[in-house]
């Protein structure tokens, strides 16, 4: 990982409670696909003894390891290394409510790939909990087109802008860092930048950014478009290729897990992000469960 400043010039390391007790709340945004779950999911499973709360859209973005799983209560997740993961399914208020009370000591919201994070920042002032700044993830690969599409280039731009800190992810999978890095900094030239790959980010520099206080107006995100296709088949192989050709133009971001024939034990995961479709093994199918194939593909235009 590095910094084109030193962190300890900008970030001090830190507990999520201030002297009154409240609990920080750092908010993470970034467009789709940019990485923002694997950042979360690196800082779970390095707590280092810090108990964390997450707020997440879907429970499902947060592919936590199996054998941290405790309980799971509702749309509640606990973890055995004290950290917990909530939905935002019935709000922001009911999600803060959800982990109030459970000793925590920090708190990150991650916002849905076209929120505007400041917005999100806003409501952090619930009682119990105070705003700890705002961590935006750029993609380093896709950065440079997402800024130049008509359709999401303005709201790509309008959330750098908005962040206290900037999380350059899959660093390692571009030539010249230093194009993507300058391309950052003509939205937003004074928050701190750090590079990362495979979403490894030190839990004390993401818990260390103090807000900037700087009022920020919000802004409108561009309009996706979201289709939900279920399978109660299993899928040949070919055919799970085909569906993914057949993507259009358009879309931004895609994401599901299937029941693929060849594969009975575990669940094939389908990621897309622009072009770039990585496939992998997911969990294990439980004995007694329903199976199935669930596809989400985001598209603009």
């Amino acid at each position: 990982m590095t910094c084109e400043n030193h962190p300890a010039e900008h970030t001090t390391a830190r507990t999520g409670r201030s002297s009154d007790d409240r609990v920080a709340v750092t908010v993470l945004g970034g467009y789709l696909g940019a990485g923002k779950s694997t950042v979360v999911n690196h800082v779970l499973a390095h707590a280092a003894g810090r108990r964390i709360g997450v707020l997440v859209n879907d429970i499902g973005e947060i592919n936590v390891d199996a054998s941290l799983i405790e309980s799971v209560d509702g749309e509640v997740v606990s973890l055995a290394n004290g950290c917990v993961c909530c939905t935002l399914t019935d709000g922001f208020a009911a999600a803060l409510d959800a982990l109030r009370g459970r000793h925590l000591d920090n708190v990150i919201v991650e916002c849905s790939g076209v929120a505007d994070p400041a917005a999100v920042a806003a409501h952090t002032h619930a009682p119990g909990f105070q705003p700890n700044g705002v961590v935006v993830v750029a993609d380093a690969v896709h950065l440079g087109v997402r800024l130049t599409d008509r359709y999401v280039g303005a709201t790509v731009a309008r959330q750098l802008a908005t962040a206290d800190l900037v999380v350059m992810a899959k660093s390692d999978l571009v030539a010249d860092l230093s194009a993507a890095q300058s391309l950052v900094r003509r939205h937003n030239a004074a928050a701190p930048l750090i590079a990362t790959a495979h979403g490894r980010i030190d839990p004390d520099i993401l818990f260390g950014v103090e807000p900037s206080g700087v009022a920020r107006a919000p802004f409108v995100t561009a309009a996706h478009r979201v289709a939900t296709t279920r399978f109660g088949a299993p899928l040949e192989p070919d055919e799970l290729d085909a569906l993914i050709a057949a993507l259009d133009p358009g879309v931004m971001r895609a994401k599901g897990f299937f029941d693929v024939v060849g594969e009975a034990e575990r669940r094939v995961v389908i990621q897309v992000v622009g072009r770039t479709v990585t496939r992998s093994l997911g969990p294990k199918w439980r004995s007694g469960e329903p199976r199935m194939s669930a596809w989400v593909v985001i598209s603009t235009g």
